[in-house]
């Protein structure tokens, strides 16, 4: 394009195609890849967290029984 002011809607046409651009990009690939992530990240602490206490389930008696065992509480 040519006239007045050409130059200047040129620089903010390039910039607002660059910028849609990159949103399109991120908004694809990134954001999913991201979400992946964060998920399998705190899927394997929460596969941890029930392991443990799956773990201390048969090592563990329950509070009342604990109780009884030493002879109630002793306040």
């Amino acid at each position: 394009s040519s006239g007045a002011g050409s130059a200047s809607q040129r620089a903010i046409g390039t910039g607002v195609m660059g910028g849609m651009i990159t949103a399109t990009v991120l908004a694809v690939f990134f954001v999913p890849v991201f979400f992946v992530v964060v998920r399998s990240l705190f899927k394997d602490s929460e596969r941890q967290r029930k392991m443990r206490a799956h773990e201390l389930d048969g090592k563990r008696p329950p509070p009342a029984a604990a109780a009884s065992a030493e002879g109630g509480r002793h306040d």
